[in-house]
């Protein structure tokens, strides 16, 4: 039974294609800087709420990229390392502010993944934790991490309201954005008119995907932000006409 998450959704919406080589389990060996920092981020958390060792979450995150890129045999794959290095540092760091302020109530999940049944298929998603607070009401915490505290541009996405659509009894949503100097939060109830249109668009792209898969390979969205995809030379050995799956086996992990 396939399973499609929010991600699908909003990768689609970016760029079909992108998201069609994704879909395939393409994975670039190379991650840009906030988005290693932010898996180190979310897996000191999910530490935390685990009871386990915070340190040695962030620390496993970056040795396992780490060893992905001598795997892949990157080009300056030492010097990437001395840089991996220096965003473990800061992702602790970032940890560290945060959880004081934040890292409260009792888990009753954490990035766990939570699914519906829609079809011959599963819709879910992975909210970061559903904790209890002070007062038993059930709260879905959505951490973020960025360069800039702006809560409004993760709380219009609705993607904490898709979450909180799919569990179904959340009283509360917190979304806390981490930067390198701050961090901020947001909490409001779900929204569950916006939950379930999100879900119902994401239950539309999983059938549109099952008829004709090959539609969003040939649906590319092209922009200014082409030349910082991981794809992009994919991309264009395919308009061309050229084997990108050479390609795509030279420079990115095929997950299994």
């Amino acid at each position: 039974m396939s399973t499609f998450t929010y991600s699908d959704l909003t990768g689609y919406w970016e760029c079909p294609r992108r998201w069609w080589y994704s879909r395939q389990g393409w994975r670039p060996y190379i991650l840009p800087d906030n988005m290693l920092r932010g898996s180190m981020v979310h897996a000191g958390v999910a530490a935390h709420y685990r009871g386990g060792d915070v340190a040695q979450a962030v620390t496993q995150v970056a040795a396992e990229y780490s060893r992905g890129l001598v795997q892949g045999k990157v080009a300056d794959a030492l010097t990437l390392m001395e840089q991996v290095k220096k965003l473990e540092g800061a992702a602790l760091s970032m940890v560290q502010r945060y959880l004081p302020l934040y890292g409260t109530g009792t888990p009753l999940l954490v990035e766990t993944t939570i699914t519906k049944v829609e079809g011959p298929r599963l819709l879910g998603g992975t909210p970061d934790a559903i904790v209890l607070d002070a007062a038993g009401r059930k709260v879905l915490k959505e951490l973020k991490t960025s360069d800039y505290g702006d809560l409004q541009a993760y709380n219009i996405t609705g993607q904490a309201d898709y979450y909180a659509y799919l569990a179904g009894d959340i009283a509360l949503i917190n979304i806390d954005v981490i930067t390198p100097n701050l961090v901020t939060q947001l909490e409001r109830p779900p929204r569950a008119d916006r939950g379930s249109y999100l879900y119902n668009q994401l239950a539309l792209l999983a059938v549109k995907y099952e008829q004709e898969a090959m539609f969003a390979l040939n649906s590319p969205h092209y922009s200014w932000k082409c030349a910082r995809c991981p794809f992009f030379e994919a991309c264009k050995t395919y308009d061309m006409g050229g084997d990108q799956e050479d390609l795509l086996a030279q420079t990115h992990c095929l997950e299994a």
